[in-house]
């Protein structure tokens, strides 16, 4: 895989796009990184957008490696159906996906504007997304883990919908702040 990926950075051609003025054609990488960080630090939406996304990959990751393991330690009677378990997690992202649109529609007609979906949207489920990642926090810290099974069972294919939801809300917000 290494010699692959070297094969990869030193053969492969970039893609910049269409050219806007012509610059990106001649610019250095370091050019256009300092650009990256000139937008970076001149608008705080683009920070804050950034670090609101890695921080919530970086905990849909954490939560990829460790919801076998929660939930094993827990010693369900008849043990973990992981296969059914990861299809209702599966379902779950699908479905927030699914609710993107509708819930878009019903926060720009019911709570804000059109211009202000998005952001009220994106607090609805990180909201969502922390109260749901509580639930195991306090299930395995508090009481016997055999009783909370199914709380955390639940609470996981929450979080699993939070993020579905999550993901147009940010590709729909680096779209309106992050220019191209």
């Amino acid at each position: 895989l290494t010699v692959l990926a070297l094969v990869l950075i030193l053969r492969w051609e970039e893609n910049y796009g269409e050219p806007i003025k012509g610059r990106h054609e001649t610019s250095t990488l370091y050019s256009q990184f300092k650009e990256g960080w000139g937008l970076v630090a001149r608008d705080s939406r683009v920070l804050r957008i950034g670090l609101i996304q890695a921080l919530s990959e970086g905990g849909i990751y954490t939560f990829v490696f460790m919801w076998v393991p929660t939930l094993l330690s827990m010693n369900p009677p008849g043990g973990v159906p992981t296969g059914c378990v990861f299809a209702a997690l599966m379902m779950a992202i699908t479905i927030g996906g699914i609710v993107f649109q509708p819930l878009e529609h019903f926060v720009a007609t019911n709570i804000t504007s059109k211009e202000k979906a998005s952001e009220y949207s994106a607090v609805f489920a990180y909201i969502m997304a922390a109260m749901s990642m509580s639930v195991p926090a306090i299930c395995l810290c508090c009481t016997e883990a055999s009783v909370c099974f199914e709380k955390v069972l639940l609470s996981f294919v929450v979080i699993e919908f939070c993020v579905g939801l999550s993901s147009p809300i940010a590709g729909t917000l680096r779209s309106k702040y992050v220019p191209d």
